[in-house]
């Protein structure tokens, strides 16, 4: 399909020069020599004069001729409507790493390593981690979730010191063994222990004291 081009007279020429004819053009194809245009009804292979036009294939493209008759790209007159892929700056220095209709994969074969002064910032609908052996070290963490659930053979954690707020803990166990050095202290406005056989304590001194009724129930109540 042919493509009537757009000529216009360049502003910019020096006094005394002839003015640059700067055409519309349509990409049809993008390489590391430059974007492959379509004008006239010809296909004509233009260098990038500006640096990160990221042109793709269907945008519309300014070109001038230069005085050697190879064709300049200089300027973007349309974006196409079809999805973008390529790397872009931007005017205020940030590069931008696009892939709108696909997704971009990063292959190393050795290692990938990103870094910032500042901040690193991941946004998704889902985020998936998947390696032999992980390691995460920061002086501070904080997760914000509305569930979290942890699956693992082995769990071993080690702090300094470990503080657990909740509304209802729910544990279950096939068995459970805790051992503390030092003191054992719980407080709760209410304590039940029931237990399907047997119940044994072993100190070396039990003292148990009540404000008000102790009662002591059973078949048979052995002392001594």
């Amino acid at each position: 399909m042919k493509r009537a081009s757009t000529v216009a007279e360049c502003s910019t020429a020096s006094p005394g020069a002839l003015p640059l004819a700067i055409r519309q053009a349509t990409a049809v194809g993008v390489s590391a020599e430059g974007v492959l245009v379509e004008m006239a009804g010809r296909s004509r292979l233009a260098a990038i004069a500006v640096p990160f036009l990221n042109i793709v294939v269907g945008d519309t493209v300014l070109v001038v001729q230069n005085e050697s008759g190879d064709l300049l790209a200089i300027g973007l007159g349309a974006r196409s409507a079809a999805p973008r892929s390529g790397l872009e700056v931007t005017p205020n220095g940030d590069v931008v790493l696009r892939s709108e209709g696909g997704r971009v994969l990063v292959e190393a074969g050795t290692n990938v390593e990103i870094r910032a002064t500042k901040s690193l910032d991941l946004t998704a609908a889902e985020l998936e981690v998947t390696a032999d052996i992980g390691s995460l070290h920061v002086r501070e963490a904080s997760v914000i979730a509305d569930t979290i659930r942890t699956t693992a053979d082995e769990i071993a954690t080690t702090v300094g010191r470990w503080e657990l707020r909740a509304r209802r803990i729910v544990e279950r166990a096939t068995d459970a063994v805790r051992s503390y050095q030092g003191l054992l202290h719980i407080g709760a406005g209410r304590a039940r222990t029931v237990v399907r056989e047997n119940f044994a304590i072993a100190a070396k001194r039990t003292s148990i004291t009540s404000q008000e009724d102790t009662v002591v129930d059973g078949k048979r109540v052995l002392l001594g």
